[in-house]
């Protein structure tokens, strides 16, 4: 749900998520903007008052972001450009067809794009689809690892279109991850994981929650760190 509040001469917009949760989280994303999780029964006078008192580290953060995102390069899907895989960026090398059918591959530590003149926006879904089907396989392999660790097993897992998180696990067990994680190396793939599946056992964020997380990760903060830091490079940007 979409709000609006006034300071004086300053508006800020931000997205509240209501959940069955005992604490309040602000955090400002790249694409959503300013997000706010907080209990069901937590009212609106006293979320805003939050923003009031965190405004200006919301405005700090926000100008943060922006200045990394005029950094961001925007693809043009070109030989030589280089793309996200695993943690590591490998060059596009980009062979123009006759034929009408397009595709992606990774040979040789390198995509190699088959295409013949497609406009951009068709080669980024190509590109799309191709890091979802990477992400399914690596995600499997990085849930099969952890398995051992939990008496609970997921009942899916599904990389999809995820812009404003990392992963989401269901009240089922369902664990959803955003596609771009194929982009993140390996140990910071293992966190988010790892993050879900103890959201199989804990569905909060309580300190029984995080105790489970370090057991489990114990080098969680490094990568949660690294997911702040490196979170607009892991797209494609057109």
């Amino acid at each position: 749900m979409k709000k609006i509040i006034h300071i004086n001469d300053l508006v800020i917009e931000y997205e509240l998520i209501r959940r069955k949760r005992k604490t309040i989280e602000l955090k400002v994303d790249p694409s959503a903007g300013l997000v706010i999780t907080a209990p069901e029964s937590l009212s609106i006078k006293n979320i805003e008052g939050l923003i009031i008192k965190k405004r200006k580290w919301i405005i700090e953060k926000k100008e943060s972001m922006e200045k990394r995102k005029e950094k961001t390069q925007i693809k043009k899907f070109e030989s030589g450009e280089k793309f996200m895989l695993l943690g590591y960026k490998y060059p596009l090398e980009v062979i123009e067809v006759d034929s009408n059918t397009s595709r992606l591959n990774f040979i040789d530590k390198r995509f190699v794009l088959e295409h013949s003149g497609c406009e951009p926006e068709f080669i980024k879904d190509i590109f799309v689809k191709w890091y979802k089907k990477y992400a399914q396989i690596v995600l499997n392999e990085r849930v099969k690892k952890y398995s051992k660790c939990f008496e609970v097993s997921p009942k899916q897992i599904k990389a999809k279109e995820q812009k404003k998180i990392w992963g989401s696990c269901t009240h089922d067990n369902k664990l959803l991850f955003n596609w771009r994680l194929a982009m993140a190396p390996n140990w910071v793939i293992d966190y988010v994981v790892v993050h879900e599946m103890c959201h199989m056992v804990h569905k909060n964020h309580s300190n029984d929650f995080w105790n489970l997380v370090e057991k489990t990760y114990p080098n969680y903060q490094e990568a949660q760190k690294w997911l702040k830091e490196n979170s607009l490079a892991l797209d494609i940007v057109h």
